[in-house]
């Protein structure tokens, strides 16, 4: 082995060690929610939803260090698969299965809309949706 490939074997080794003494943190959101999370959307560094089962969606405005969680009423055995932000207060949440739900709220989750309902979902109509 020329001393370049073994100067460039030592730099991976050392690069990949580096890389895997870096510890990851994993928090705990808030203990008492019985739901599995399936759906995340990100709008900046302070702001995220997430949405899950059981009609749950979960909002931060703070980076994460304190989420508001609320069960859509309603819509308490939906299983939300997907949530789109468009801002702090406005987001799209979309139910798994058939028929197809999809509720939009403008204020921060504290009241939701029915965009769409009993749309029977198939393959052929996978699309792009609009939000005025």
């Amino acid at each position: 082995m020329t001393a370049k490939g073994l100067l460039t074997f030592l730099m991976v080794v050392l690069w990949v060690g580096h890389a895997q003494t870096q510890h990851l943190m994993l928090h705990v959101l808030q203990e008492g929610r019985s739901t599995s999370i399936r759906g995340l959307s990100v709008l900046d560094d302070s702001v995220a939803w997430v949405s899950g089962n059981n009609g749950w969606v979960g909002r931060t405005t703070n980076g994460g260090k304190t989420w508001d969680w609320q069960q859509v009423a309603g819509h308490e055995t939906k299983d939300f698969r997907d949530i789109e932000v468009f801002s702090t207060d406005t987001a799209l949440v979309m139910s798994a299965g058939s028929p197809l739900v999809i509720l939009r709220t403008t204020d921060g989750g504290q009241s939701w809309q029915v965009v769409s309902c009993h749309i029977p979902v198939t393959y052929e109509r996978v699309g792009t949706l609009s939000v005025p």
